[in-house]
């Protein structure tokens, strides 16, 4: 399955904030089912277009300004952290969407949150 930068820059937030975005619907609509559909598409290695602007629209209209289709950065930034490129990092194990992981040092096999399988460590 081909996906767009930018759809792959959405699936890297629904994954990095998948609890808060179920929280989200869940308050706003009663269910979660604009994630489900997303994660069925996923699962069925359907196109993920329409269902991750489903749940960027649904979002939006829940009050949540950036949607995941929006650039923008979620929660506090630490003053005086580097966030320059290191050495590993951890790449999406479905090779969907651009979340990439830093750590300065090897920490423990980090999962997916979409895909519930171990990220693939990769060198720069």
């Amino acid at each position: 399955m081909d996906v767009t930068r930018q759809e792959a820059d959405g699936l890297a937030r629904v994954c990095q904030n998948l609890d808060d975005i179920r929280d989200t619907c869940v308050e706003a609509y009663g269910d979660d089912s604009a994630v489900q559909r997303l994660l069925a598409a996923i699962a069925a290695s359907q196109g993920v277009g329409a269902p991750l602007q489903d749940l960027d629209s649904a979002l939006v209209r829940a009050g949540d300004v950036l949607g995941v289709l929006q650039c923008g950065v979620r929660g506090p930034r630490i003053p005086g952290a580097d966030e320059g490129p290191l050495e590993l990092v951890y790449h999406c194990p479905l090779n969907l969407c651009s979340v990439r992981l830093r750590w300065p040092q090897p920490p423990a096999a980090r999962r997916c949150s979409i895909a519930g399988s171990g990220m693939s460590p990769k060198s720069l």
